[in-house]
């Protein structure tokens, strides 16, 4: 399994980086490389528009997740192949699957990222994300009031 890469590798441009990285991805032993970097490559597949692709990794990203249900990423993978899954579904005008899926990315395990910024579902997260338990009663009152809350930054975890 790979660890660390040499800084000159992280030098490279941005499409050569890419493109090492789905090399190594798919070397012996990049399996679970491919399932830590995957989660990235989701969401930038669905905010490019790319929903072919986004689905594609997005259901990769949830049958490689049966293989590593110990893993720390585990938690960060059923929550952003499912809500990958769901605005692909959303931005088709399949309302009654974008539910399903977002709905099926709130459940999750946790990961060290969504324990300390918590996912964008309010009721799921309140089991284990106890950080963020003022800002989840703010969006609530928001979208009570009908008032757009803001997520920040927790809209990236």
């Amino acid at each position: 399994m790979v660890r660390h890469l040499p800084l000159w590798f992280l030098r490279i441009s941005s499409s050569a980086f890419l493109f090492s990285m789905g090399v190594a991805a798919r070397l012996p032993g990049g399996q679970h490389f491919r399932f830590i970097i995957l989660p990235d490559w989701c969401k930038r597949a669905v905010a490019q528009g790319n929903n072919v692709r986004a689905t594609t990794l997005a259901l990769e990203l949830l049958d490689l997740a049966s293989c590593y249900p110990d893993d720390w990423n585990y938690g960060n993978a059923i929550h952003h192949g499912h809500l990958v899954l769901g605005r692909v579904a959303l931005a088709n005008g399949d309302g009654a699957t974008a539910r399903a899926e977002l709905l099926a990315a709130g459940p999750t395990p946790g990961s060290p990222q969504l324990d300390s910024f918590g996912p964008n579902y309010f009721e799921h997260c309140r089991r284990f994300w106890t950080m963020g338990e003022t800002s989840l009663a703010n969006w609530t009152d928001d979208i009570n009031c009908g008032r757009a809350p803001n997520f920040g930054p927790n809209l990236n975890y």
